[in-house]
This record gives structure tokens, sequence and C-alpha cells, in this order.
């Protein structure tokens, strides 16, 4: 009665429900990116993020392919595929693909987060990456996971005014 309501105004109000982190700019699973007439469904993604964001994002396909993010407001993106021509141990500062020469534009390191709470993610923990360009657009993205098989990807800039993207749900 009285003393029942004098305990629960004491009590402390429940803490909020969870909410999911919310979108951000830039691609996202659950995304469908067109390009040239073709549409790339996002499944599962993982970023990196050291000042600079580097967001692979994989595409329903087979064989696999998948975009990259360049930078945070998604206007940097590669559509590329998997790479497992490049020797083992530290990735160097030029890489001949062919006769493309790719030159360092940034290496770094970073822990690997979904990009979405409720998607799979493609990597985790700890991890390094190098990223290599061209001057045409040709670039080399290596992701090396602490204690798993690193990720090389190889891709094409994209010119984000020929890209449509339908936000999933």
């Amino acid at each position: 009665t009285r003393r029942a309501a004098t305990a629960a105004k004491a009590l402390p109000p429940p803490p909020p429900p969870s909410s999911p982190r919310p979108r951000g700019p830039g691609l996202h699973p659950g995304d469908v990116l067109m390009h040239d007439g073709l549409e790339h469904a996002l499944e599962r993604a993982s970023e990196l993020e050291d000042g600079t964001l580097v967001r692979v994002l994989e595409v329903i396909a087979t064989p696999p392919r998948f975009v990259v993010q360049l930078d945070h407001a998604g206007e940097r993106i590669l559509l590329a595929t998997s790479y497992d021509e490049l020797p083992e141990g530290r990735v160097a500062d030029v890489v001949a693909l062919g006769v493309r020469s790719l030159q360092l534009v940034r290496r770094g390191e970073a822990s690997a987060r979904p990009v979405l709470d409720d998607h799979g993610v493609l990597f985790t923990g700890r991890c390094r990456f190098t990223v290599l360009a061209d001057r045409a657009g040709r670039h080399l993205v290596v992701v090396e996971p602490e204690g798993a098989a690193r990720l090389c990807l190889v891709g094409d800039l994209v010119d984000r005014r020929r890209i449509d993207v339908l936000p999933g749900g």
C-alpha cells in the first residue's frame, strides 16, 4: 500500500531497451548495390578503423566477390575479387600485378568490428591491413587477422555516380 508505493518510487527506472547501433553513412550488410546493370547483394561485413576506414563486405555470389569501402562516406568503393598470388609475409610497398605497379597507399593496424550487430562478420580481432593502388584505380587490399588466414582482394575503384544503393532492412 503506502509502503509499497514509497518503495516503488525508490527503485531506479529500468534500463532502456538495447538498441542496435545506428546506421551510419556508407554501405551496410543487407544493402543491394547496383552497378552496370548488375545487382550485388551485400552480406557479411567487417570494418577496420584507425582514423580512416576500411570496410569489407561480401557479395552473395559464386565465386565470392567483395565490395570494399575506403572512406567513411562511402564515396570510394571497390568491386573486388579474391587474389591468391601474393607471396606470404609482409606486403611490400610496391606490388606488381601483371603490367601494373601498385604503390602503398596506407598500412595500419586496428581491431575489426561488425558493421551492423545483427549480421555476420568476415574477420574479427586485431588485424593488420595494407592498401596499395595505381593511378588508374586498381587496388590491392590485404587484411591479416591475428590467428587467421589473410584476405587478399584486388579490384577497381568505381565511379560513385554509377552506383545506386538500395538500403537493406
